[in-house]
């Protein structure tokens, strides 16, 4: 089968993996003693079978084991795509009546602690990820990141602005049918009388400016904290810029209804975030998974009497996961809960995509679980994890404003409200 094209090799890759996902027992039995041989037999196996298959295409079914094959096609695809100066990243190839997309990641996947282990399928699959399009009822897109913004990613050292607003302003919930609550706008707990648009339009400002004069290149906001006219704000700022300030701005998340009457405003409402280029052009919308149901803590600074319990954000669900294809590798966003869930279906959706960066919009009293999710990702997939938190009033008397995990290979540009050492993040104010 000389000269196989590179949708067959495609299709071969696919359908391997597949039938070792499918049947882990198997997979993990034809798998333990090729790891005992990596050095000896498995490794040079894999060095002699892909220069067959460049040279030859595949090679007779069954002729090696499995795993060998699929890292064999792994090796040969990335490597002649990149001979080639290809510039599709994401394939798409139907087995079995189920789609899948083959994404070529742009760095190898990293070795993480959980490789030292047999059983792991992703060992055996450096250079790309196979995902099905879609995943539990979510499905999968990849966007790319434009030529120039790329070669402005392309260094080894992400520089990153957290920024959180102590302004004292917070989302005005409405309760909209009970017990679903909406946030439309912002409302100011200190001074009660102060114009909360007006300020956290300031705050805003501030922030882009900082951010500027420290030379970040990634932008994250908190959760609720940036509606949908602070939104304009940034874009209006980015946009009188003649030269992009930053590569990548997330403008934090806010409740919304794209400007149409509701039919049932729990459902058809979305919490939303974006990632926006450095000229103000959004790239990709990303809706909030699974909304929060919490006991009195939306309601924060209504009275006992205005409560009911336990009340629920008034919005309606995502069903896609939207992803950007960087030349650091692949950046997914997850609104605050969509890191913190720890069962199926949202785990299933991070084991599969496993992205390479995760940038946590949140709202939260407190992030301890934030950090527990994010030590996971990290430990099983080498996930980079950064969270921009926001108190429930503004006034973080109690709240850490966020983090990011690990501290390598990332430099905190700035992040206005916290220090760093080399080991440990320590909650501290820097401002007056």
């Amino acid at each position: 089968m000389a000269g196989a094209d590179v949708q067959t090799l495609l299709q071969r890759m696919v359908a391997l993996w597949q039938m070792l996902w499918a049947d882990y027992p198997a997979f993990q039995n034809e798998e333990r003693p090729l790891r005992v041989e990596w050095v000896t037999r498995t490794f040079p196996a894999i060095q002699e079978l892909a220069g067959e298959i460049d040279r030859q295409g595949l090679p007779a079914a069954g002729r090696y084991p499995r795993p060998v094959e699929l890292a064999a096609l792994d090796w040969v695809l990335s490597h002649r795509a990149r001979r080639m100066g290809a510039r599709q990243t994401v394939h798409s190839v139907t087995t079995d009546g189920q789609r899948f997309m083959i994404h070529l990641r742009s760095l190898p996947r990293p070795f993480s602690r959980h490789d030292t282990q047999s059983g792991n399928l992703a060992f055996w699959l450096r250079y790309h990820r196979i995902l099905p399009a879609s995943i539990r009822g979510y499905t999968i897109h990849i966007h790319p990141l434009d030529g120039k913004y790329a070669r402005m990613l392309s260094e080894k050292e992400l520089r990153l602005f957290l920024g959180t607003f102590p302004d004292h302003c917070a989302p005005d919930w409405r309760k909209e049918c009970k017990p679903y609550y909406v946030a439309t706008t912002l409302r100011c707990f200190d001074p009660p009388t102060a114009d909360a648009l007006a300020v956290r339009a300031h705050s805003i400002r501030t922030a882009l400016q900082e951010a500027q004069e420290v030379g970040a290149q990634v932008v994250l906001f908190p959760e609720l904290a940036v509606c949908a006219e602070h939104r304009r704000t940034i874009v209006d700022w980015l946009r009188a810029h003649k030269k992009p300030p930053f590569v990548l701005v997330i403008p934090g998340s806010f409740h919304e209804d794209f400007g149409r009457p509701l039919q049932k405003p729990y459902t058809e409402r979305r919490n939303r975030t974006s990632i926006l280029n450095g000229a103000g052009q959004t790239i990709l919308d990303q809706d909030k998974l699974i909304p929060i149901a919490v006991d009195n803590v939306l309601t924060a600074g209504a009275s006992q009497q205005q409560q009911d319990g336990v009340v629920f954000e008034g919005v309606g669900s995502a069903n896609a996961l939207h992803l950007l294809d960087t030349p650091i590798g692949l950046m997914a966003v997850a609104i605050c809960r969509d890191l913190l869930q720890e069962s199926s279906p949202i785990t299933d959706l991070w084991e599969y995509v496993a992205p390479d960066w995760l940038l946590v919009p949140s709202m939260s009293p407190g992030i301890s679980g934030h950090r527990a999710a994010a030590e996971r990702l990290w430990r099983m997939y080498g996930t980079k994890v950064l969270v921009a938190n926001q108190c429930l009033q503004g006034d973080f008397k109690k709240t850490e404003h966020g983090f990011v995990s690990p501290l390598e290979p990332i430099r905190l540009a700035k992040m206005r409200v916290l220090s760093y050492d080399a080991d440990a993040v320590s909650s501290q104010e820097n401002r007056p």
